[in-house]
């Protein structure tokens, strides 16, 4: 697996960012079509087949449709923030391959140390099992003894720094196996979404063309997938203008300073404008 972080990152949330927008357009023309089918002034013969139309297939088909552009962003979103939470193998860069090569590069420096140590300690016990009585050739004994006790040392510092090393590499290699291994999970809860909005096209060509509805299963579940993320919105909102027992101004400007509020957020400023009153 390699991965651009950055670039990749960019592209999840400018996709995410757009599916935001559709969301909000989905939401509202909802609205729009829910409000209409209520008009008094929608009489007669005519308008009742427009008003069954809007209600047996505009209306859910708009709601299979917001709840799929919902949960794609849901997706997009929390992809983009595992790809940000990714180590890098290199400058702004995951790859599973770079960081395979370093943990075998620095598994061969290791053993390398591992074997000079080997070296410095039977170098010390041979020039203590050869001692002479002779004071130069004890003396020269006792040099050699203290330079291989000293490389010991050093590389041992050596190899405790370059097994940890090792073992940083070896934590990111697993982080970016398991986000290669799970990346498909974070996508999947928003599978049977797409599937049903795929469903509601397919059902929309089909009357468009002049054939009836086709197949309407996938209205079954509409409503109440439909009214779940509405009321996490309207929450969300609510949290945003309201919390820790008081109005976040800065929020409930921009809010009030955007373009039209959105069904959600019109109902959240009326659920908070209930709380204060």
């Amino acid at each position: 697996m390699r991965v651009t972080i950055e670039a990749t990152a960019s592209a999840l949330e400018g996709e995410s960012e757009s599916l935001s927008g559709k969301v909000d357009a989905a939401e509202e023309q909802i609205s729009r079509m829910s409000n209409a089918l209520q008009s008094p002034e929608l009489a007669g013969e005519g308008y009742a087949a427009i008003r069954s139309v809007a209600q047996d297939l505009a209306v859910p088909a708009a709601k299979a449709y917001y709840v799929a552009f919902d949960a794609m962003n849901s997706a997009c979103t929390a992809d983009a923030q595992e790809i940000r939470g990714l180590p890098q193998s290199s400058s702004g860069v995951c790859d599973t391959d770079e960081l395979q090569k370093k943990i075998e590069a620095v598994q061969s420096d290791i053993e390398e140390t591992q074997r000079r140590i080997a070296q410095s300690r039977a170098n010390a016990g041979g020039t203590s099992a050869r001692g002479s009585s002779g004071s130069s050739s004890s003396s020269a004994s006792t040099s050699q003894d203290t330079t291989a006790y000293v490389n010991a040392q050093v590389d041992e510092a050596l190899l405790e720094s370059d097994e940890a090393e090792k073992q940083g590499y070896e934590d990111d290699l697993k982080k970016a196996q398991e986000y290669d291994e799970n990346s498909a999970s974070t996508y999947s809860s928003a599978q049977d979404a797409v599937s049903t909005m795929k469903s509601a096209a397919d059902s929309v060509s089909s009357y468009l063309a002049g054939n009836g509805y086709g197949d309407t299963s996938w209205a079954a579940g509409v409503d109440d997938a439909y009214s779940t993320v509405f009321e996490r919105r309207v929450e969300e909102c609510e949290r945003s203008i309201y919390h820790d027992g008081g109005i976040d101004r800065g929020e409930l400007s921009k809010l009030l300073g955007g373009d039209d509020l959105t069904p959600s957020e019109a109902e959240a400023l009326a659920r908070v404008g209930r709380v204060l009153g």
